[in-house]
């Protein structure tokens, strides 16, 4: 998604969020950085703890992962890559 889409994507809508996955999540922000005129805020690490009780059937989901969030206009931008191990 180019920096127009973004826009047209944004335009008129109360709140909108869009979850982009990436196993590189600092050259994933380089990239964005190209595209988009706004800088992401904190890299953040969560897991469980920050969101208890995801559940797959009863089996509760243990995971770690780094996040980013960039904001535009109405629009939520999260970036996200999985921590293995």
């Amino acid at each position: 998604m180019n920096f127009k889409e973004l826009q047209e994507r944004a335009k008129g809508r109360n709140f909108d969020q869009i979850t982009v996955v990436s196993r590189d999540i600092f050259q994933e922000l380089a990239n964005l950085s190209l595209v988009f005129p706004v800088a992401p805020g904190k890299v953040r690490t969560e897991t469980e703890q920050n969101h208890p009780g995801l559940t797959v059937g009863k089996q509760e989901i243990t995971y770690t992962q780094m996040c980013t969030t960039i904001y535009y206009q109405n629009t939520s931008l999260q970036v996200v890559q999985p921590v293995e191990g």
